[in-house]
C-alpha cells in the first residue's frame, strides 16, 4: 500500500475538520443536557393537568350519583315503636325516606291522616333524610308519583310473610319498584297499631311500645271518649 504523506496544511485541516466535530458533538450534547430538564418539566407539568382532569371528572360523576328513594308506607294509626324501629334502621340503608301516611277507606281510623302525620312529624326532627306525607289511593301509584325506587316494609313474624311476599311480588309486576324487608327487632315483633288501639281502650299501659306523645294523644284521646 502506497504511503501517502500528508503536508502541514493537510494536517492542519485534519485538524481542524476533527475540532469542529469534536466541537459540534460537545454542543448537541450540552444542548441535549440543557433540554432534559424543560422536556421534565414539560411532562410534570402535563401529568399535573392530566391527574387534575381526572380526578375532577370523577367528582363530577360522585356527585351527579343518583340517590336512592325509599317509600315507607303504612297506616301509622297510631305510629308505634316498632315502627320507628324500622324507620332508623332503614335511613341507614338509603339516601332518602318517606314514610308514607295512607288515608284507608276500610280501616276504622282513631286518628285522622293529619294527625297522624303530625305525630310522625314530631319524631323524626333530628333524623336528617327522613320525612312524612299523607297520601290517597294504591302504594305503587303513590311510589310512582315520588319516584321512589324502594318501598320499604317490616316484618314482625311469619305470619306477615306470605301476606308481605304476595304484595311485594304484586308491586314489581305493576309498577317496578322492588320492595326491601326489615325484620322487626324481637322487642316489637307482636306490636301492631290495632294491638295498641286496643289495650289503649282498656285502659292498659302502653309507654313502652309507644312515643310518649303518641302515647299522650292516645291517652286524651279515650279520656274525651270515656266522658
Amino acid at each position: 500500500m502506497p504511503h501517502v504523506k500528508m503536508g502541514t496544511a493537510g494536517s492542519a485541516q485534519a485538524s481542524t475538520l476533527l475540532w469542529s466535530g469534536s466541537a459540534q458533538k460537545s454542543s448537541l450534547a450540552v444542548d441535549g443536557c440543557r433540554s432534559e430538564p424543560h422536556a421534565a418539566l414539560d411532562f410534570l407539568s402535563r401529568w399535573q393537568y392530566n391527574a387534575r382532569s381526572f380526578f375532577a371528572e370523577r367528582k363530577v360523576i360522585l356527585m351527579k350519583k343518583r340517590s336512592i328513594r325509599a317509600i315507607f308506607p303504612g297506616s301509622f294509626d297510631p305510629i308505634t315503636n316498632g315502627h320507628l324501629d324500622v324507620i332508623n334502621r332503614g335511613i341507614k340503608l338509603f339516601d332518602e325516606l318517606i314514610i308514607a301516611v295512607g288515608r284507608s277507606p276500610v280501616k276504622n281510623q282513631l286518628f285522622k291522616p293529619q294527625e297522624r302525620v303530625e305525630m310522625i312529624a314530631e319524631l323524626i326532627t333530628d333524623m336528617p333524610g327522613v320525612s312524612v306525607e299523607s297520601f290517597d289511593g294504591l302504594t305503587v301509584e303513590y311510589a310512582s308519583e315520588r319516584r321512589a325506587d324502594v318501598i320499604l316494609r317490616g316484618l314482625r313474624s311469619l305470619t306477615d310473610v306470605q301476606y308481605e311476599f304476595q304484595l311485594a311480588m304484586t308491586n314489581r309486576a305493576v309498577a317496578g319498584v322492588e320492595t326491601v324487608f326489615i325484620m322487626t327487632s324481637e322487642q316489637y315483633g307482636f306490636t301492631s297499631s290495632t294491638l295498641i288501639r286496643e289495650v289503649a281502650s282498656l285502659g292498659g299501659d302502653l309507654s313502652n311500645l309507644i312515643p310518649e306523645n303518641v302515647h299522650m294523644r292516645l291517652r286524651d284521646r279515650f279520656m274525651r271518649k270515656q266522658h
